[in-house]
Order: structure tokens, then sequence, then C-alpha cells
């Protein structure tokens, strides 16, 4: 996604304009209602890597198929994408997740 930055002022006057592009992650928990699987991941495409899934093209979930999309968060940098998966792993984090299986 790009993001118009303002420029200083004289920038402004001469009529520039620039784009910074901007990367958005995502982590995202997928749910097997067929086999009671959770799965935690984090991509900078959610629409794109959701079908991967459901496709049968992600060898880790290929046999837990289908799945549906139960929670996702978006964050600025793959850092913290990273970072926050590995939250979501751990004992609180899928405590945290239950209350999104229904």
């Amino acid at each position: 996604m790009a993001e118009l930055v303002d420029l200083p002022a004289a920038g402004r006057r001469a009529g520039l304009k620039i784009q910074r592009m901007i990367k958005r992650f995502f982590i995202y928990v997928l749910f097997s209602e067929m086999h009671k699987q959770l799965y935690i991941g984090q991509t900078n495409n959610l629409e794109r890597r959701f079908e991967q899934h459901n496709q049968g093209r992600v060898n880790s979930t290929k046999p837990y198929r289908p799945y549906k999309l139960i929670y996702f968060e978006q964050v600025d940098s793959k850092t913290k994408a990273i970072k926050r998966e590995k939250e979501l792993k751990l004992t609180g984090g899928r405590r945290f997740l239950k209350q999104f299986i229904k």
C-alpha cells in the first residue's frame, strides 16, 4: 500500500509528491473444524496466504483443510509480526484464541 508523504514547504510549492511504500504484515489464525486444529502464522498478504492454505499449497496445513480465518492482527513490520506470532503460540496466546473458536 502506498502512502502519500508530506514534503517540506519548498517541495509542496513545486507541486512535488512522493510515495513511500508502507509494508503491512498480518498475524493470522486459522481453524480446522473437522480436525480441531489451530494454525498461527504471519504474512504480508493475508488474502493470498489464506487461499494457499485452503488450496493445499502449504505442506504443514494441507492434511487439515478446510480452514476458517478466525482471527488476524495487522502490524507495520515483519519483526513485530514474528514477535506477536510467537506470543500467540504460547499458552496464554492459545487461551486468548479459544474465545474465537465456536
